[in-house]
């Protein structure tokens, strides 16, 4: 529904300097909001215009300034991507996380390359080609296994679930000596996922499928000590050690070579 007089949104100026892509998908928004037809469009896009821009009106006749189309057709020959789709897609392929990249700047990106490098690909093709393109990128290598384990069907998904993992592995205390990044520890961050000390979480089933197997790799059970290998300082015998020993008589140093271990572990 088209807004009030006062009500009205402005599209702001373009000038040539920034993306003229980005610039042309806001205007079409606005002028949608502000319900303009053609000749509206015309009129509100030549006024939005100013410096190397501007130029761009003296491409045309006096017929074709009221025509929306071809000032728009002016605009994408000046300011207009010309990558070629053959180079889109080789970056698409090559395309990794750089360092400290955001998730969500990295996925904006690869959804871009893939959507102008196969423009004429359905929907939903585009939408895998990205999703792996995503997941083929990812860094790093401990995110983009756990990640690809989650097997997501979109690009959206994968994203989330980046996200998810992202969190687990930085409170990872051996991922900070490893990745040298801001890191925290992971038992309380799996505590929480399960819905301990009073948090609530409706994730928790999800996470506590990333967390256990991260918190088996980081925190290894060792197998419990058998109690008849105890041996005992004061008096030699296996079975106690010597805090509980009722021997009373000279410790028999004797019996216990210098190479022997208590329950403890080698002297």
């Amino acid at each position: 529904m088209p807004l009030g007089h006062r009500d009205r949104v402005k599209a702001g100026r373009y000038d040539g300097r920034t993306s003229w892509e980005a610039y042309r998908a806001k205007f079409q928004m606005v002028a949608q909001a502000n319900g303009w037809n053609q000749a509206e469009k015309a009129v509100q896009l030549a006024a939005a215009l100013e410096g190397e821009a501007l130029r761009a009106l003296l491409d045309l006749s006096d017929e074709e300034l009221a025509d929306y189309r071809a000032v728009v057709t002016a605009l994408d020959h000046r300011f207009g991507g010309t990558e070629p789709a053959t180079s889109l897609r080789q970056r698409l392929a090559s395309r990794t996380r750089h360092s400290g990249e955001k998730l969500g700047v990295f996925a904006a990106e690869i959804r871009y390359l893939t959507r102008k490098g196969y423009p004429h690909f359905a929907a939903e093709v585009q939408e895998d080609l990205a999703t792996e393109a995503f997941l083929r990128g990812l860094t790093p290598d401990a995110l983009r296994h756990h990640v690809r384990l989650t097997a997501p069907a979109s690009l959206e998904l994968a994203l989330s679930q980046a996200k998810m993992v992202e969190e687990v592995l930085e409170e990872n205390p051996l991922n900070r000596a490893r990745e040298g990044g801001p890191l925290g520890r992971l038992r309380p961050r799996a505590r929480q996922a399960r819905g301990l000390d009073g948090v609530d979480s409706e994730d928790s089933e999800a996470e506590e499928g990333i967390v256990r197997p991260l918190q088996a790799s980081v925190y290894p059970r060792r197998p419990p000590a058998d109690p008849q290998a105890r041996l005992c300082w004061r008096c030699g015998q296996a079975g106690h050690i010597q805090r509980f020993c009722s021997a009373r008589s000279t410790p028999a140093t004797s019996q216990i070579g210098p190479q022997q271990e208590n329950y403890r572990g080698p002297v």
